[in-house]
């Protein structure tokens, strides 16, 4: 989740110089596998170490579910109060071509290929994954610089 706060895909709106825009090559409605790598890596760590014979030699996503990068920026505004929306770019304003591929490359097939058993498995856990309304609540990002 920590992406949303990088400086190169966030922005204050030049329309009224107060809303967050949340800037991503990709569709409104492409869905993410978000994670706060701060609080959820340990617990995961800690499952995959009671758990080996179920773990090892097996992809470990690390989520709680998708979301859409819209969402996130509702998540956003539900959280702090400050107005937010995600704005689709193009690909090229992404920068280096490593990024401009990588973000095709989301569009097209999706963050772990749109797996999604790893979500049944995180239920197991007596862990809830944090949501992205927790993220923004928790995180003491204050936007971006205007």
């Amino acid at each position: 989740m920590q992406n949303y706060t990088n400086p190169n895909f966030t922005r204050i709106a030049i329309d009224d110089m107060e809303t967050v825009e949340f800037a991503f090559p990709y569709e409104p409605t492409t869905l993410l596998p978000l994670v706060d790598p701060a609080s959820d890596t340990g617990p995961v760590v800690e499952y995959i170490l009671d758990h080996p014979s179920e773990c090892l030699g097996s992809p470990i996503e690390v989520s709680g579910g998708y979301y859409e990068a819209q969402e996130m920026a509702a998540a956003y505004s539900e959280a702090t109060g400050k107005p937010a929306r995600y704005v689709q770019t193009t690909y090229e304003s992404a920068g280096s071509e490593d990024f401009v591929q990588m973000f095709k490359g989301i569009s097209e097939f999706g963050l772990f290929g749109r797996r999604s058993g790893f979500i049944d498995r995180n239920k197991k856990m007596d862990y809830r994954f944090v949501t992205p309304v927790q993220f923004w609540k928790s995180n003491m990002w204050a936007g971006p610089s205007k």
